[in-house]
């Protein structure tokens, strides 16, 4: 039976999530920070939805807007990954573990359910977010590349820690990310994954992705597909969302991927590359633009500290539009600097043509960019503009 909690703290969250699974049913983790009105709509959505056998986990999706989803799983689809990724890791039950996101988050609940089955430590801030205090004991982090450059902000202002490993997820993790925490002495792992399909594929090295121990990849139309023993079982009730199967074990949440040819210590290996999901494309000028690839060039511009590409419905049709969270240490480049670093980089179908800027680019509780929030925002008019 699907048992829904919304306890005031991370830590109560857990504990009660852990007695429904002694009890043999199924949690469902809200986020304590949503408001009444709306974790009483999902329970009135789901709270009478049939739990098929064998559901051991039941988690929201992280969409952006609108009512998310709730993806089921059996335990031993997180099991089985929790040996190849303690050796990949080098983890043991010495570690402890710091998952800093929202226990909504499927990330969030695989973490605790991995730590407990190794023996492991699990640190529980008093709230969603990275906090210093919480970072003394941790060895292992597991999060999102947000999360993790606020550890790393900490952590070079002389926070102590003994951070030794970090198992990054979502969104790209820059080479930039990556020297600030060898400097620490922090392996980085980066991986892709989805909460339908969990791991998918891990970055190692920043070289690229390559497949996770048990998984199969295959790319079909330039969409990646993936099978392994990981997989959810769907979404509760049946509802219709982004993951599709077939008859012989292949699933896709619909991510547009390329499979490149590059140099790592002296040879050449076949690495794949993200390009964001196939719904996400923005069509203008005759052009196909995937935002994620706009965005990767924007990031490294001097200035910005992350950045949006969304497409923007205008007199004149759709046109490329991009929000940055400008970097504190470069607060002053003007809208023409900004232009001017993308010529070089990026054709002129895909340069953003309308530029918005702000302190904190809006986020979902499991802190991925929210596109379709950002997006509403600039259709109210409630984005400042880049001047």
């Amino acid at each position: 039976m699907l048992v829904a909690l919304l306890e005031p703290s991370l830590g109560q969250s857990i504990d009660a999530a852990m007695r429904v699974r002694r009890n043999g049913n199924v949690p469902l983790i809200g986020d304590y920070r949503w408001e009444p009105e709306f974790w009483a709509s999902l329970i009135e959505k789901y709270d009478s939805a049939p739990t098929p056998p064998g559901v051991a986990w039941a988690a929201f999706s992280g969409g952006s807007t609108g009512s998310p989803r709730v993806i089921i799983r059996t335990h031993e689809s997180w099991q089985n990954s929790f040996a190849p990724l303690n050796q990949l890791l080098q983890l043991t039950a010495d570690d402890t573990f710091y998952a800093p996101g929202s226990t909504a988050s499927s990330m969030t609940l695989f973490s605790i359910a991995h730590a407990q089955d190794l023996g492991a430590d699990l640190v529980l801030g008093a709230s969603v977010g990275v906090h210093a205090a919480d970072l003394s004991a941790a060895t292992f982090f597991h999060g999102t590349s947000t999360s993790f450059e606020q550890v790393l902000a900490l952590l070079e202002r002389g926070n102590p820690s003994q951070l030794r490993v970090a198992l990054v997820g979502g969104e790209n993790t820059t080479p930039q990310l990556r020297a600030r925490a060898q400097a620490l002495g922090i392996t980085v792992v980066a991986y892709y994954g989805a909460a339908e399909l969990s791991f998918v594929a891990i970055d190692p090295d920043g070289c690229g992705l390559q497949a996770f121990p048990g998984v199969d990849l295959e790319l079909r139309d330039g969409i990646l597909w993936s099978r392994s023993r990981y997989q959810s079982l769907g979404y509760l009730d049946g509802v219709a969302g982004a993951l599709q199967k077939d008859d012989d074990g292949w699933a896709t949440v619909g991510d547009i991927a390329v499979c490149e040819s590059v140099h790592v210590l002296g040879s050449q290996e076949d690495r794949y590359r993200i390009l964001g999901r196939s719904d996400g494309a923005i069509l203008t000028a005759g052009a196909t633009v995937i935002p994620e690839e706009v965005e990767a060039v924007l990031n490294q511009i001097d200035g910005v500290q992350a950045s949006v590409v969304f497409g923007l419905a205008t007199a004149g049709g759709i046109l490329v539009a991009a929000l940055i969270e400008r970097s504190p240490q470069n607060p002053a480049h003007n809208l023409e600097f900004f232009r001017q670093q993308t010529v070089a980089s990026l054709s002129p179908t895909h340069r953003p043509r309308i530029w918005f800027e702000t302190t904190e680019i809006p986020r979902t509780a499991g802190g991925k960019i929210a596109r379709n929030l950002v997006a509403k925002l600039a259709m109210q008019k409630a984005l400042s503009k880049l001047q």
